[in-house]
């Protein structure tokens, strides 16, 4: 069968997502297929598959590791996306390239729309902005999709580690200052299908509805959990302020997106973040902590 869609960075928490929703039409590359970062490498490899639709998930992710090495977290999070930019432009794919909520400072105290000035307060988010502009400049049938706070079935997430701890009888420190939207990976691929068939392209945010500080959002793990393992509720949550977080980048404060761009142009709503949430910690208790839950 012919390879209509093309997933880059198909080893990560997104990337596993859609290599499941498009099944048998996608071809999926992970790091061991291709290395982004070599320009000739990456155009004979798309050329000679020439697909319909490329996504890009590839990305150094890891924010205080491209703090520590912003060079290379620029050679991935940049000059990967404008080559797979302009390898899409030579075979005339249309192009979904991933981005994130920390392309903004966190200082708006409001919903960031995709008018709003970006300012990234990081090496991560710098990297990423960056791009965006050279994606969107090699190529204009592209796709930016912002998001942000993932967790899904495929790879470690902060909801996962908040299940281990409590489970742990483990105190969870949690930031009270920093918010985001929590989304889920699942509702985020079934989004970005919708979004890269409309033939819109442009900036999108595409999160789970609403707000929440990682104290909120653990809450709302913790009582999940309870369902099936009460006793998790009295294992505390310490709460601290990010600045005493300890972490090498400083992160944005409140990165919460806002989705009505999507919502009013291409008729694309994600559910609320607390809706999904119970339905993933019932399935990531089910599968790595099975052997203690007796039954619903």
């Amino acid at each position: 069968m012919e390879k209509e869609v093309l997933i880059i960075g198909a080893g990560g928490r997104l990337g596993q997502e859609l290599v499941h929703l498009y099944g048998p039409r996608a071809l999926a590359w992970t790091r061991s297929d291709v290395d982004i970062t070599a320009a000739e490498l990456t155009r004979a490899k798309i050329a000679a598959l020439a697909p319909r639709l490329i996504i890009n998930c590839a990305a150094l992710t890891a924010v205080d590791v491209a703090e520590h090495y912003p060079d290379l977290a620029f050679k991935v999070n940049a000059l990967g996306v404008r080559n797979i930019a302009e390898a899409a432009a030579e075979v005339g794919a249309d192009l979904v390239q991933v981005s994130t909520d920390y392309v903004f400072d966190g200082q708006k105290g409001a919903p960031y729309t995709e008018e709003d000035p970006t300012g990234p307060v990081n090496y991560y988010g710098r990297s990423k902005l960056a791009g965006e502009y050279l994606a969107t400049r090699s190529w204009h049938r592209t796709y930016i999709i912002r998001t942000g706070l993932l967790y899904g079935r495929f790879g470690r997430n902060y909801v996962q580690a908040v299940i281990d701890d409590l489970l742990a009888g483990k105190p969870v420190t949690v930031a009270i200052d920093q918010v985001a939207s929590p989304t889920c990976t699942s509702d985020l691929a079934q989004a970005i299908q919708r979004i890269a068939t409309s033939g819109r392209y442009g900036i999108y945010h595409v999160v789970n509805e609403g707000r929440a500080s990682r104290r909120q959002l653990a809450e709302a793990v913790r009582a999940a959990v309870s369902r099936w393992f009460p006793e998790v509720m009295k294992v505390p949550l310490r709460p601290i302020l990010l600045a005493e977080a300890g972490k090498i980048a400083p992160r944005p404060r409140d990165t919460t997106l806002s989705c009505a761009k999507i919502a009013q142009e291409l008729a694309v709503q994600l559910r609320r973040w607390e809706e999904p949430l119970p339905e993933y910690v019932k399935y990531y208790l089910e599968h790595y902590w099975s052997g203690r839950i007796m039954g619903d």
